[in-house]
């Protein structure tokens, strides 16, 4: 869902500054002053769930999630259509469907 920075910021609680800082570090994407809310609001949750741990290039999708696999009725077993969706929200977000698994995987086993 995108929407406007300084609303998702409202939201989630956080400065805009700050909202730009993960557009900065290439964590979000940002494009007319717009961010995809739910790709930002996983990723501050991963942040949260593993101890204000601060997300990297590196790590923001498995961050991202480890939030999102919470969040299913069966976090361990994923359905297929689960799957497609997180894939999707990977790939609005840069990453490709192999990364969107490679992280379900990584979040999975901790």
């Amino acid at each position: 869902m995108l929407i406007p920075v300084p609303q998702a910021a409202d939201i989630l609680g956080i400065t805009p500054r700050r909202v730009n800082q993960y557009k900065q570090a290439q964590l979000i994407k940002v494009a007319d002053g717009q961010t995809d809310l739910t790709w930002l609001m996983y990723l501050r949750v991963g942040e949260k769930r593993h101890d204000g741990k601060q997300a990297t290039v590196g790590n923001a999708c498995r961050l991202v999630a480890s939030s999102w696999l919470a969040g299913l009725e069966d976090p361990a077993h994923p359905k297929p259509a689960d799957l497609n969706n997180f894939a999707e929200l990977c790939q609005r977000n840069g990453h490709s469907r192999d990364a969107a698994m490679t992280a379900i995987g990584q979040a999975l086993r901790g």
